[in-house]
């Protein structure tokens, strides 16, 4: 059977109609992603004691164009001191589609935070059929503040194994057909701040069978995940369904 999916009582709504919220704020100064000289942040990172490279800028006036140019810089160059302590800020400027996916899995160190910039919302719009966002055993993982448009795929989001920590907050989750975020067995720990947590989300599908969130059995059976704060905007059949 699966296991918990925690919806806070009070804190989710099902809702028909519009009005979509703004963008985020998040702190911090640009640093560098590189600097060639003796005692650099690139010599530093080879003798393996980098854990925070500071904040890495996603955008047309960034030095990382794509957020896959940064998330590979992040995966090869972040060193956090152990998987329950760091965190590395990926800061994403809006105004632009971003024309990619975000696919993460266990090869990714533990705390990367992908965050929009406050003045607009960073729009993912991919080609193909394949979901928008991927997470697959990632370990304290967070992406907000983003837009994704889904056109016609059949699900937006996929969660899969172990994702302790993890956290998809402030996503407008646009034009699915079957699911806006499909688990299949996503595990979070009952430890504090270790669960799976889905915050300030909003689904709105394109086909009234479809379903905000699905949550089934994978590799693991669901457990932790926890529910705040989401709306779904019909038409739609059901907001969250959990089966066997």
């Amino acid at each position: 059977m699966l296991a918990t999916v925690l919806v806070l009582a009070g804190l989710w709504t099902f809702a028909v109609g519009s009005g979509i919220g703004s963008g985020r704020l998040t702190n911090g100064e640009q640093k560098p992603p590189i600097d060639q000289s003796d005692g650099s942040l690139a010599s530093l990172t080879a003798a393996g004691k980098i854990e925070d490279l500071g904040q890495v800028v996603v955008g047309p006036s960034s030095c990382f164009k794509t957020i896959t140019q940064a998330l590979k810089y992040v995966k090869e160059n972040y060193k956090p001191a152990s998987d329950r302590l760091g965190r590395q800020t990926i800061l994403v400027e809006g105004g632009t589609p971003y024309l990619e996916r975000i696919v993460i899995d266990d090869s990714y160190p533990p705390g990367i935070h992908l965050v929009a910039e406050i003045d607009e919302r960073p729009i993912l719009a991919p080609q193909g059929a394949d979901p928008i966002i991927k997470l697959d055993g990632v370990t304290r993982f967070e992406i907000e503040g983003f837009d994704l448009k889904a056109e016609r795929l059949k699900v937006a989001v996929e969660l899969t194994g172990f994702l302790k920590g993890s956290k998809l907050k402030d996503l407008h989750i646009l034009g699915f057909t079957k699911a806006g975020v499909l688990g299949n067995g996503p595990v979070g720990f009952g430890a504090k701040k270790r669960g799976v947590y889905l915050e300030d989300l909003v689904f709105r599908a394109a086909a009234a069978e479809a379903v905000g969130m699905k949550f089934q059995a994978g590799a693991q059976e669901t457990a932790q995940i926890k529910v705040r704060n989401c709306r779904f905007l019909g038409p739609m059949s059901d907001g969250i369904v959990l089966t066997e």
